[in-house]
């Protein structure tokens, strides 16, 4: 089967996060002659880091949208509409809001799905995401998925890394605020589950 009847099966699919994770692998192909490498980042990282928690509409990737990219997209079925690329007669659309990662391609994730993969910003840097917008602009949800994706990946996260860059993005305090907060909980939910009996 070609990528775009691959695409076509892959809406189709009921689990959402599933569908999010293989529209972005087929994405992630369809693009590989060109040589270029879409990373999944925004709302459908943080969709992914919990499981389907969070959701969110589009898919955001962080690539320039050039001619032979338009190409690619439009022969998978995308039209383009304002700033989304979308799947007509559904709710999928896909965006390139920004051909720079804020964070390092050391932490991408790969994700593979059906034989392909697909590249997710590291948690890290989706985190540190979360808090620079708590800190700069206020938002309160940000504060609270940064506070989930922390307890989540707690035990995996690159502190020192995380420290560095909240410097950096002048957020070091809150960065601080949230992850005293992510420990505390941690700290009650292992200590609940290991009174489990046995």
């Amino acid at each position: 089967m070609s990528l775009k009847d691959d695409l076509s099966e892959c809406v189709t699919i009921r689990d959402r996060l599933e569908r999010q994770v293989g529209i972005a692998a087929i994405v992630t192909e369809a693009l590989k002659p060109l040589g270029i490498t879409p990373i999944v980042v925004g709302g459908t990282a943080v969709e992914f880091y919990t499981l389907g928690q969070y959701a969110t509409l589009d898919i955001d990737f962080v690539g320039e949208i050039n001619d032979e990219m338009k190409k690619v997209l439009a022969d998978l079925g995308f039209l383009k509409d304002g700033r989304y690329w979308r799947i007509p007669e559904t709710d999928i659309m896909i965006e390139f809001p920004s051909d720079e990662l804020a964070g390092t391609f050391d932490k991408v994730q790969p994700v593979e799905y059906g034989g392909r993969q697909a590249y997710f910003i590291g948690i890290e840097d989706i985190v540190l995401n979360r808090v620079q917008e708590a800190k700069h602009w206020n938002y309160l949800d940000s504060a609270e998925w940064a506070r989930t994706l922390m307890i989540a990946h707690y035990d995996n996260i690159d502190w020192s890394y995380c420290h560095k860059r909240a410097h950096e993005y002048e957020c070091a305090d809150k960065f601080e605020e949230i992850q005293r907060s992510a420990k505390k909980i941690k700290k009650q939910m292992d200590s609940n589950y290991s009174g489990f009996p046995s």
